[in-house]
């Protein structure tokens, strides 16, 4: 419902990933955690993914495409580098705790959240719209080539414009957004992992 799987083409692969699982299973399998938007690396191991090479990429497994050599490293919009970012790091942790819930998210319940947290942050500027004001506090926080390699849609002019989606959000109404953009959102409003988990677990 928030778009989590959307936006991200073709299989990537951790190769530890593959490794261990075939090592301890004799078989491997594709991990949701490494496909989610702006993130090119493995959460566990630490290193960058590899893109497979090939046209039906999902009718084999990990292991097999790493086997035959069909597997190369990412055009990456998101170094490796970045895994230290802690503000890549809050919106890495919105995006898993989207992924791991048991059941579905509201997002009229999480809009009203959002927008209450939004409306009592220290330093707003009330003179420009909500969306405005938000996306701005983000460019500030996050790495700006990141934030534009991978959500043109948002940050393709600095200092950011105008957004509908957002603003509507931001205004706690009945409004979705891609998961991606939420894990903006809340990256930017809260101060830790932990912190951007929680949040997400009590907007219901």
């Amino acid at each position: 419902m928030l778009g989590l799987l959307l936006g991200i083409g073709g299989a990537r692969i951790c190769p530890e990933c593959a490794d261990a699982d075939f090592s301890q299973h004799n078989c491997s399998w594709y991990r949701r955690s490494h496909h989610l938007p702006g993130i090119d690396w493995c959460r566990a191991h630490r290193v960058p993914l590899l893109g497979v090479v090939a046209s039906a990429p999902f009718n084999s497994a990990p292991i097999y495409w790493r086997k035959q050599g069909k597997v190369t490293p990412l055009v990456s919009t998101s170094p490796y580098e970045l895994n230290q970012d802690a503000f890549v790091s809050r919106y890495m942790a919105v995006l898993l705790a989207l992924l791991w819930r048991d059941r579905p998210l509201v997002d009229e319940d999480l809009n009203k959240h959002l927008a209450a947290v939004n409306d009592s942050r220290a330093g707003r500027n009330t003179s420009t719209s909500r969306s405005e004001d938000v996306l701005a506090y983000i460019s500030r926080r996050a790495p700006i080539v990141w934030l534009q390699a991978n959500f043109q849609e948002l940050f393709g002019s600095i200092p950011p414009v105008y957004e509908r989606n957002v603003e509507l959000v931001l205004s706690g109404r009945k409004q979705a957004m891609s998961a991606a953009h939420y894990g903006l959102l809340i990256a930017a409003l809260v101060d830790s992992p932990d912190a951007a988990a929680a949040f997400v677990d009590s907007s219901e």
